[in-house]
């Protein structure tokens, strides 16, 4: 009975719905679209101060689906906490908001300022090898959004991202033709440099990557 208890006691305890925490099943709920479940393990983590509590229900809020009304009011809230904290998403769907005056009033000031928190935290973010923040990246590139409008960027970033075959951002856009594209505005020259840079960051973060494991 002792052996069998102690097989049970490990099941329970080991396994990933017993060590999910609230942030966990709040973000687990929020992926299933399962927003007022998400809603409620997720607010009082947002209310507490974390960041990314706080975008998952600006981003709910901001939808106003799968059974809970838009409130404009509550995601530019709950963007704008986030952001604060340097919350890269957060940050460009805030500056996007004050970009078209959506939910807030019209203010090309405070959208550039948003937007540079954006690509701050993007940045450090496509640094690290993050495809997500890589693709937000070059979005900002491509607009002159946060950052000096620049093809080069634009086809660099998308490039890395595209490197990534089995990341969810396909199912939003496809990386490797937005590079495509972009390399349309370059030069022979000025592409054949990013060839080189994308090689040098592809190497470099390889190394690093199998020096970690």
């Amino acid at each position: 009975m002792k052996f069998v208890f102690i097989i049970v006691l490990f099941i329970v305890l080991g396994s990933p719905l017993a060590c999910a925490g609230p942030l966990e099943e709040g973000k687990g709920a929020y992926d299933q679209h399962d927003y007022k479940t998400a809603l409620r393990e997720l607010r009082p983590l947002a209310e507490q101060g974390d960041a990314a509590a706080q975008f998952m229900l600006g981003d709910i809020y901001d939808g106003g689906q799968y059974g809970v009304d838009e409130n404009l009011s509550e995601a530019v809230k709950w963007f704008r906490l986030s952001a604060e904290q340097g919350n890269p998403e957060a940050a460009d769907r805030l500056a996007t908001r004050y970009d078209v005056g959506n939910g807030v009033r019209l203010d090309t000031e405070e959208a550039k300022k948003w937007y540079r928190v954006a690509a701050k935290g993007w940045r450090k973010l496509a640094d690290n090898g993050d495809v997500r923040a890589q693709v937000g990246l070059a979005d900002l590139y491509e607009f002159g959004n946060g950052v000096e409008r620049d093809f080069a960027e634009v086809y660099f970033w998308y490039s890395i991202a595209a490197m990534d075959k089995s990341s969810s951002i396909y199912a939003l856009e496809d990386p490797a033709q937005a590079a495509a594209n972009a390399a349309k505005g370059l030069t022979a020259h000025q592409k054949a440099v990013e060839d080189q840079r994308i090689k040098q960051w592809t190497k470099i973060h390889r190394t690093a990557g199998a020096s970690s494991k």
